[in-house]
């Protein structure tokens, strides 16, 4: 905490930056209640909290090797890329260092290791962590600068675009593709299935932060649908020497079944769960998806509550 002089007409009368441990266990709403509190006990507070600068982060797991990812599947708008080790061993990198957006990815339980993050281990657990895995961090950090390119100023105006500033980051900032040699254009490269995932991530809003509205974010109409959209179709149904519809549906939907579940080594996906990740991706994109009722908390958020409790009462 910084705090402005008692004469200082044009500056914030304080600067906060606030910790992960208790933004994770009390939740960045109660966290400025209570900051308002203290402030407000120093002098007069003008108007709302405004926003700076924005942390955030999804945790994962993967059989993937991360540190195998040549720099060249990473389609950014960034121009600095650096790699990390520590005694060797491959920890993490990051995309933009130093910029107004940049990205981190990188080995959350080895950073523990030198941290008294280890808080992290018993949520992660709560989660179905096994203990053993290696855990990943995928992180952002927005700057005030791009904050603003995306309508955020004030505090009130953080919260409901949480998942818009995700999409933005993972979908239009910087993408992890899989290369096609043929395609010499990066931004057509298809998205590698494991960043599907993590660009998926639920924020409980789906309200986006977007510099421009595109036509990609328009659905796409009956006429796109249904003569474009037969195209894989019609010809599966030429390869196999189907010409009924539907006979040729069905065998197109098992033959896509198998195709999916063999590649499961590689996606981590089940047929079922590819198909559901892929509707939410697109059903997000046109703001069609709808948040989880209001009486169904998120397992996240069940997850930290516990071991909140767990703390408060001693244990």
């Amino acid at each position: 905490m910084e705090l402005s002089g008692s004469h200082a007409e044009r500056t914030p009368l304080a600067y906060i930056q606030l910790k992960s441990e208790p933004l994770t266990f009390e939740g960045p709403q109660t966290m400025e209640a209570d900051l308002r509190a203290v402030i407000g006990s120093l002098g007069q507070l003008d108007g709302e909290p405004t926003v700076s600068r924005v942390d955030l982060c999804v945790d994962f797991t993967t059989s993937m090797d991360i540190s195998a990812i040549p720099e060249r599947n990473w389609v950014t708008r960034a121009r600095l890329f650096d790699v990390y080790s520590v005694q060797r061993q491959f920890s993490g990198l990051t995309i933009g260092k130093g910029g107004d957006l940049s990205a981190r990815l990188y080995n959350k339980l080895l950073e523990i290791l030198s941290s008294d993050k280890a808080y992290m281990l018993d949520i992660w657990r709560d989660l179905g962590w096994n203990g053993v895995d290696q855990v990943w961090r995928l992180e952002f950090q927005f700057r005030r600068a791009v904050l603003r390119q995306l309508g955020i100023r004030e505090f009130s105006s953080l919260l409901p675009r949480l998942g818009g500033l995700w999409q933005y980051a993972t979908t239009e900032w910087l993408r992890l593709t899989c290369p096609t040699p043929s395609d010499k254009t990066q931004s057509r490269w298809p998205t590698h299935p494991l960043w599907e995932v993590l660009s998926a991530a639920d924020w409980g809003t789906e309200q986006g932060c977007y510099r421009q509205h595109t036509p990609t974010n328009t659905p796409p109409s009956d006429k796109s649908l249904f003569i474009n959209g037969l195209s894989g179709l019609t010809s599966f149904m030429a390869r196999e020497g189907i010409t009924d519809p539907y006979s040729g549906a069905p065998a197109f939907f098992r033959a896509a079944k198998a195709f999916h579940e063999g590649r499961e080594y590689f996606t981590g996906l089940s047929f079922d769960d590819y198909i559901d990740l892929k509707v939410r991706l697109k059903a997000r994109r046109y703001g069609t998806l709808h948040n989880l009722p209001e009486d169904e908390p998120h397992p996240a958020d069940v997850a930290v509550a516990r071991e909140y409790r767990r703390r408060s009462d001693g244990e």
